[in-house]
């Protein structure tokens, strides 16, 4: 059962909106939360597509444990990361992810949130937060990974945390989502969360496919040999490069994403063999022979198309003139035929006028085609070059000529100041005689067409006849309607009436050559409105402990004002009333229309009737940035003296103060090492920077230690050692904190979490090591080495990187795989100065993959360094 509750929260919960629409992450590159947890998984590639929780697979629920109190304890969901990065059979082929449920006692630096505060809260996340594997069309998809739940220390399954595991290479979300009605599926007014899953999948063979690939390789032409290479398994997707003998390179070049384009024969006009390569990162090779061939160039390139120059949305009944296909002719310079390609590009404003997809042929992969749509209005060039150097442009002109024009009636009310919006139409319209709209037609862009709006003096209903008074109601040309705060009759004394009517008429000009017009009328009725005064509700603050939210209180007689304060990317919703007596707070529901919102400063944010109706005026204000806007809530009362009436336009205006809150953080560092012992120092942690600009959160600070495996440290008794909470830090005082690591033995990472207020969390890393790393160095076979060349296709070269220690002696170095891992002596990364010329795994060996020069840098955490120079011949 769908229960409203969630669609209140949705508009009354500021911290779920603003939670919601702030990342959780610093950024999809910042550490993970929380790995603090042992599991009992093996690591392999297993685990299914989708999860649920306990409460789902028995299907019993509690009874005091009802939907709408689940949505109304749940704030917010998001996941701890935004992006893993996964390798199959590879050094991490698994990894953790933690969906982080808010509840409305929300502690932003609550880790283990998962471990809920409370029995009911950990019910709700056992049984209604589900998880699935998604691809980008939102399908559930299981051959890329699979899911399984953590175990928690004390052995139960822990349903907010999953371990990824790499099954195959590809791209997929992996999404959690709380599932209030239990159906199973995800539902458009569910909380949702994903993170974006990468895993790549080395190929146990390559091969060159000879069916794809062309007889002849011409002068000039370009290639994407990545058509014409199979990789095996079909759902490996590691890196592969193409390359060709020393003495071939200047007969072709090959680009790091494998367009080969033919440059030079050996005899200017005689075809010759050569020997194409291919050779994956971990050193799976392939070669074919191919020929490359002079051909034919052009001499002359012409554009033709089958619908014309020019190009208009309006004109689609007969023919569709909104697209067109070029083609591009392609004369010989000699006899035969020319085995040119054609390069397609369009020089077009900022605001584009068509989009162009060039066409490839299926028998000699050429582009001599191209499809091209309108997109908006204007004019572009299109120019089609030859391989050979020729070329040709063609002009295409848009236009976008309306062959109907509708405008809806409105009613409104005095005060208000609805603005008119016309339609046009493509020429798939019906209209009458007159050139009124009787059937809608394709809605078309306006484009050149000037429209304009002017009230006519006759009313709606009697076309002929003098309105009731034109004065009441005046619209301009751009179509804003205002009207009087007091409706009068100008035929009977001015006497007070509840609505009068006036027809506004609607012109569209455009330019086709012969300036046509199209005309249309609209009728605009306004009500009398008589509200004595407004109660205004801030319903940003209701929960389910006070369904009533909080009255915002005005004071002052001419301008009532209030203030408030927001946190933007919030959506704050307030609640008028009206009434009739203002003594006896008579309701006035059938004035709740009658008031308008409007806010004054756009940029902090907008302001909308979310709706209207007895129950009251909603009015939605979207924070947009930080900074004063006033809300203001008009109405119009009619008031009497001495038998004669007037009407005023009142305001309830509310200051709202907007703070910035941020969406990412920067730490000076991320990654910090430490020699274990007393006389380690307190490592220094700051914020650097809040995003965006402008902001200043509080920032917490938590620190949590894990063993070399990412396990939760224990004491001597046995008992976990649990998190430190270091006080808040006001932004505009500092925002650092020192980090004592003493107590700590060697192989301990503690992980740092700065918590922003607003949601926002980064983290930093400091890894306690046995001794200081004074070096390091890189052997080959027990030799330290600076430089190595090797052959494309070759077999790989074993180099070991190490540490020089306090000892002043090399120890052989270990990797840095992961964040959460801790280390007994210090890590190393490595680099290449320049990407596909080789490759390394993660024992050290190198494949030479094309020729070319990189420098491979090995790294350790501490920041010791070492390159070595591969050469690739």
């Amino acid at each position: 059962m769908k229960i409203r509750v969630i669609k209140k929260m949705m508009a009354y919960l500021l911290v779920g909106a603003m939670v919601l629409s702030t990342p959780m992450t610093a950024s999809a590159t910042e550490p993970s939360i929380a790995d603090v947890y042992t599991d009992t998984d093996d690591g392999g590639g297993s685990g299914s597509g989708t999860l649920s929780g306990s409460g789902t697979n028995s299907g019993v629920f509690n009874d005091t444990l009802g939907d709408e109190k689940v949505q109304a304890q749940v704030l917010g969901l998001a996941l701890d990361k935004t992006s893993l990065s996964l390798e199959k059979n590879g050094a991490v082929a698994k990894d953790r992810l933690q969906a982080r449920v808010l509840f409305n006692d929300y502690d932003p630096t609550d880790e283990e949130m998962v471990l809920a505060a409370n029995a009911e809260t950990k019910e709700v996340i056992d049984k209604f937060l589900k998880w699935r594997v998604i691809d980008d069309k939102g399908n559930a998809v299981n051959n890329v990974v699979g899911l399984s739940y953590y175990d928690n220390i004390d052995g139960t399954k822990d349903y907010s945390m999953v371990y990824v595991h790499a099954k195959h290479g590809g791209t997929v979300q992996v999404q959690a989502y709380i599932d209030y009605d239990n159906n199973g599926k995800l539902d458009k007014d569910e909380f949702h969360a994903e993170a974006i899953v990468s895993v790549k999948e080395l190929a146990e063979s390559i091969d060159f496919d000879k069916n794809k690939m062309p007889e002849n390789f011409y002068l000039k032409r370009k290639y994407d040999l990545n058509k014409y290479i199979n990789v095996n398994p079909s759902t490996a997707t590691c890196d592969v490069s193409f390359y060709v003998g020393s003495a071939d390179a200047k007969k072709v070049t090959i680009s790091d994403d494998g367009i080969m384009t033919v440059k030079k024969l050996t005899k200017k006009d005689t075809p010759e063999s050569i020997k194409l390569y291919a050779v994956t990162e971990n050193n799976k090779k392939a070669e074919v022979e191919i020929t490359l061939h002079p051909g034919v160039p052009a001499n002359k390139v012409t554009i033709s198309s089958d619908n014309g120059n020019i190009l208009d949305h309006g004109k689609i009944k007969t023919k569709d003139m909104t697209k067109a296909t070029l083609t591009a002719k392609l004369d010989p310079k000699t006899t035969g035929v020319v085995t040119d390609d054609v390069e397609w590009t369009v020089k077009q404003p900022k605001v584009p006028v068509i989009s162009m997809v060039p066409q490839s042929s299926e028998d000699d992969e050429r582009t001599l085609q191209a499809n091209i749509k309108a997109v908006g209005v204007g004019t572009a060039t299109v120019t089609a070059k030859a391989s050979s150097g020729k070329k040709s442009t063609f002009k295409i002109t848009v236009n976008s000529t309306p062959a109907g024009i509708e405008v809806t009636d409105i009613e409104t009310w005095t005060g208000a100041k609805p603005s008119l919006t016309a339609v046009l139409y493509a020429d798939d319209c019906e209209t009458d005689k007159d050139g009124n709209v009787t059937k809608a037609g394709t809605p078309i862009q306006v484009g050149k067409t000037k429209v304009s709006y002017r009230a006519l003096k006759g009313n709606a209903k009697e076309p002929d006849s003098a309105a009731t008074n034109p004065k009441n109601i005046k619209v301009n040309a751009k179509g804003v309607v205002t009207s009087s705060n007091l409706l009068v009759d100008a035929t009977r004394q001015k006497t007070p009436i509840d609505a009068d009517n006036r027809t506004i008429e609607v012109t569209a000009k455009f330019k086709d050559g012969t300036n046509k017009t199209l005309t249309t009328k609209c009728n605009v009725k306004v009500k009398q409105a008589d509200i004595k005064n407004i109660t205004v509700t801030d319903m940003t603050y209701i929960t389910s402990d006070k369904p009533d939210g909080k009255l915002v209180t005005f004071g002052g007689k001419k301008q009532d004002s209030a203030s408030a304060s927001a946190v933007t990317g919030g959506k704050y919703t307030y609640k008028a009333f009206a009434f009739a007596d203002e003594a006896n707070k008579t309701p006035a529901s059938q004035y709740n229309e009658a008031i308008v919102w409007a806010s004054s400063s756009a940029k902090v944010g907008t302001i909308a009737v979310d709706k209207a109706n007895e129950s009251g005026n909603y009015g939605k204000l979207s924070v947009l940035k930080g900074g004063t806007t006033k809300v203001t809530a008009s109405y119009v009362t009619v008031n009497e003296k001495n038998g004669k009436k007037s009407a005023k336009l009142n305001k309830k205006t509310i200051t709202v103060k907007a703070v910035q809150k941020a969406t990412s953080l920067t730490l000076n560092k991320n990654i910090f090492t430490v020699v274990a012992g007393t006389n380690a120092k307190p490592v220094a942690i700051n914020v650097k920077k809040q995003l965006p600009s402008g902001s200043k959160d509080t920032i917490t600070w938590k620190v949590v230690a894990g063993d070399s495996d990412g396990n939760m440290l224990k004491d001597e008794n046995g008992n976990v050692i649990k998190s430190i909470n270091v006080a808040p830090v006001s932004a505009k005082k500092t925002t650092s904190v020192k980090i004592p690591v003493s107590q700590y033995k060697a192989g301990t990472v503690v992980k740092v979490g700065a918590y922003a207020d607003g949601g926002a969390v980064a983290y930093a890393y400091i890894y306690v090591v046995d001794d200081k790393t004074k070096g390091v160095q890189v052997v080959k076979g027990g030799t330290k080495t600076t430089k190595e060349t090797m052959t494309v296709g070759q077999d790989p070269i074993k180099l070991v990187p190490q540490i020089k220690k306090s000892d002043n002696k090399f120890y052989d170095a270990l990797n840095y795989t992961k964040e959460n891992k801790g280390y007994a002596s210090d890590p190393v990364t490595y680099s290449f100065s320049k990407a596909g010329i080789a490759s390394i795994d993660k024992d050290g060996n190198i494949t030479a993959m094309k020729p070319g020069t990189t420098k491979l840098t090995v790294k350790t955490l501490s920041g010791k360094k070492a390159t070595v120079t591969i050469t690739v011949k």
